[in-house]
């Protein structure tokens, strides 16, 4: 039998309260075997047992923990959850207070997705899209702090996960598709409303790239176009661009009927352009302000 969505929920809202109670080995019980976490994405992928390139001892899991959960004071800021299939989405500001004493706000889009490992529901991926740029900007603009903060960072990195490790996260202010990425949902959502059917397929990568609406449901792009996309209206707000993905909420009217959620667009490091779209809501997430579309 599957999970039902409470039993989800109740897993991934384990993940703040250990991190919260420095419970590092709660924490990564909550994780099968090979579960991976990127924290950004666009940066290294920890998988639980595999080992840190530091070889400390600790799987990459747990030196992931030791480098950023261990030394701050985190909490989170829920503004909706969504579980869809196995997955649950959750759009949060993360408080963090690093040893240092500097003190962060992270808007991020977490998707984690779910298995079963020995009869027990577990995590088996956790995907946090937050941008990693702005946040080095954040801190850096707290001056001297902020200057401390950095330096002592890296220099944690650098001791649990090796200079790989900390090369692979700061690859994560240098590639991904930036601004371009809110840019073309924005795109998306203009080119739909004019029905522009040129101008809308051209923000994709081919003819394999896809829409999911809703995420689990997959068509080509023109079917999409005209056929649910056909009456949409959308709006794209809070867009995160991580890598080479862009998340946010959204809000999409039809008639008189408005669904909002969380968008995650997947584009291609080469032609830079949308090769999957996907669409989470569920008819139990939190209500949120209808924007005027």
């Amino acid at each position: 039998m599957s999970p039902q969505p409470e039993e989800l929920l109740s897993l991934v809202r384990l993940s703040p309260e250990t991190v919260a109670e420095h419970d590092k080995a709660g924490w990564l019980n909550l994780f099968a075997h090979g579960a991976t976490v990127q924290d950004p994405v666009g940066t290294a992928v920890n998988r639980k047992g595999t080992p840190s390139a530091k070889g400390t001892g600790e799987d990459q899991l747990g030196a992931f923990y030791d480098t950023f959960i261990a030394p701050s004071e985190i909490s989170f800021t829920v503004y909706q959850d969504i579980v869809v299939g196995n997955e649950v989405i959750r759009d949060v500001t993360i408080h963090t207070r690093l040893s240092t004493g500097a003190s962060i706000d992270v808007p991020t889009y977490i998707r984690y997705r779910t298995t079963q490992e020995d009869g027990s529901l577990k995590l088996d991926s956790l995907e946090a899209h937050w941008q990693l740029l702005d946040l080095s900007l954040q801190v850096l603009k707290q001056g001297l702090l902020g200057c401390q903060t950095m330096l002592t960072m890296s220099w944690r990195m650098f001791e649990n996960q090796g200079i790989q490790g900390l090369l692979s996260f700061s690859k994560g202010m240098l590639v991904g598709i930036f601004k371009r990425g809110p840019k073309t949902l924005n795109q998306f959502s203009n080119t739909l409303r004019a029905r522009d059917e040129k101008s809308f397929l051209s923000l994709f990568h081919d003819a394999e790239s896809s829409i999911e609406f809703p995420a689990g449901k997959k068509s080509s792009v023109g079917d999409f176009f005209w056929g649910p996309g056909r009456d949409l209206k959308f709006r794209f707000s809070g867009m995160n661009a991580a890598g080479w993905r862009t998340a946010g909420v959204f809000h999409a009217k039809c008639s008189e009927e408005t669904t909002h959620g969380v968008v995650f667009a997947e584009f291609d490091p080469q032609s830079k352009r949308i090769r999957n779209a996907s669409f989470y809501w569920t008819e139990s997430s939190e209500a949120m302000p209808e924007l005027k579309l």
